[in-house]
């Protein structure tokens, strides 16, 4: 069976912890409240996305429109990085391994290591100043090369300690 969204290879280096902490925007520790999935159209700023797709040829139309977004909502357990004030954050992932997915499971923990720019909207353009904040505001971006993994004791002490170092 073959897949209307292109391929985009997985490959990475993976960083230490405090290698990802430093890269990251955000960096949390919270529980998958929920997990669905959309279109990476739907993970873009409205008016923006519509400029975008103006733009963009047809092939790269199935792209934005097929859902292969796992979007997870996030409950934050602890703030390490980033924004402190918010209970909630929406992470946003591909859904596919081969696209450096990372798999959310629902009820689980998990370590945040956050971007908020789309690893993804780089296939669309070559023009980047179209892929410039395409991103909706407050929403967040992870995959299999930032850290981002299952809650762990040990992880947990070096983060406390990075978060007050930096």
């Amino acid at each position: 069976m073959f897949s209307n969204n292109p391929v985009v290879d997985c490959s990475c280096d993976f960083a230490g912890i405090e290698q990802g902490f430093k890269g990251s925007k955000l960096v949390f520790w919270g529980k998958a409240d929920s997990i669905s999935y959309v279109t990476l159209k739907e993970t873009m700023d409205i008016v923006k996305a519509e400029n975008l797709e103006g733009k963009i040829v047809n092939n790269k139309k199935t792209y934005l429109e097929s859902p292969w977004i796992a979007k997870v909502e996030m409950r934050v357990i602890k703030v390490f990085k980033g924004q402190k004030s918010t209970k909630k954050h929406i992470i946003y992932t591909s859904k596919m391994g081969a696209s450096c997915g990372f798999r959310f499971i629902k009820n689980k923990e998990y370590f945040i290591y956050a971007s908020d720019k789309s690893y993804l909207y780089r296939s669309l353009s070559a023009n980047e100043s179209d892929l410039e904040n395409l991103e909706k505001l407050n929403t967040f971006w992870t995959n299999q090369c930032t850290n981002t993994g299952i809650y762990n004791k040990e992880e947990a002490k070096i983060l406390r300690k990075l978060s007050s170092k930096y």
